[in-house]
């Protein structure tokens, strides 16, 4: 959706012209039981919404600036504003409707403006960047605020913005057009730590943006991936322990989704990969 496009389905809902809106604007959020009584609910999801870097540039290279850039956010500020306090927090890779998700994983993520700006001086973390993001549910705006939060916090003296719509925005990221920090997000297409690292972070693999290549987490992916299933929740806690520490992204939250529906329907709810459960929605006769 184009978020205009978001706006108008929310107002279509309420007018009953739409059934089910499964993806409730950012800036709805703290209406959405005003507007609309119980015909909503709140769906935790292994939505999992980051930025990341194209570590074929140069001034993205170093761990320090990409850890810098990581502690200059202020994650529950932007929770909180954007988001009516809905989502959570990032403390790791791993999302917390998995078992094996863990607070106080990510030493990186914890707001620390002054540390942050002493080691993006120390790095070299360049002056200038542009941050891109795909057209959405409110990314413009929360990318937007993270800018603001490096201008404000690093000695970066000019942030550009990009925005571009989801298809164009896949194709740079092929072609490796991405000069700067990007926003994305990932889904588990099934439940397992597997799925939430080694699709993004392997040497080569398809959903791998960013280019970031290390033998030591394609090692430790891969014994995790055949260990007894006793031992391998602990292997991929090393698997993650070693990302963490590169920070080839920067993890900011994991997201719930807000779903409204008119009075038509009932049992309206969704499955950890954010579809909704068609087979269990009731229509009211």
């Amino acid at each position: 959706y184009k978020r205009q496009d978001v706006d108008t389905a929310y107002q279509d809902v309420q007018a009953g012209n739409l059934d089910i809106l499964s993806e409730v604007p950012a800036n709805r959020i703290a209406q959405v039981e005003a507007d609309f009584g119980e015909n909503w609910s709140q769906n935790e999801t292994s939505r999992f919404v980051y930025m990341g870097f194209p570590l074929y540039q140069e001034e993205y290279r170093d761990p320090d600036v990409r850890r810098a850039m990581s502690m200059a956010i202020d994650r529950d500020e932007i929770n909180d504003s954007l988001f009516d306090g809905a989502q959570t927090p990032a403390a790791g890779l791993l999302p917390p409707i998995l078992p094996q998700g863990r607070e106080g994983a990510c030493e990186a993520c914890e707001f620390d403006p002054q540390a942050a700006a002493e080691l993006y001086e120390e790095a070299g973390g360049p002056s200038t960047l542009t941050l891109y993001t795909d057209t959405g549910t409110g990314h413009d705006e929360y990318v937007e605020a993270i800018g603001n939060m490096w201008m404000q916090h690093l000695p970066i003296e000019d942030i550009t913005y990009e925005s571009l719509e989801f298809a164009q925005y896949l194709d740079l990221h092929e072609s490796e057009g991405v000069t700067g920090p990007y926003r994305l997000g990932w889904l588990l297409a099934y439940p397992s730590p597997q799925y939430a690292m080694e699709p993004l972070y392997t040497t080569d693999a398809h959903s791998n943006y960013s280019d970031y290549s290390s033998e030591e987490f394609d090692a430790a992916i891969r014994e995790a991936n055949f260990a007894d299933l006793e031992d391998s929740d602990e292997l991929y806690h090393e698997a993650e322990d070693i990302l963490l520490e590169d920070m080839p992204v920067i993890p900011l939250w994991f997201q719930d989704y807000f779903i409204v529906h008119s009075d038509r329907v009932e049992d309206v709810t969704m499955d950890l990969a954010t579809f909704v459960r068609v087979e269990d929605v009731m229509v009211v006769e």
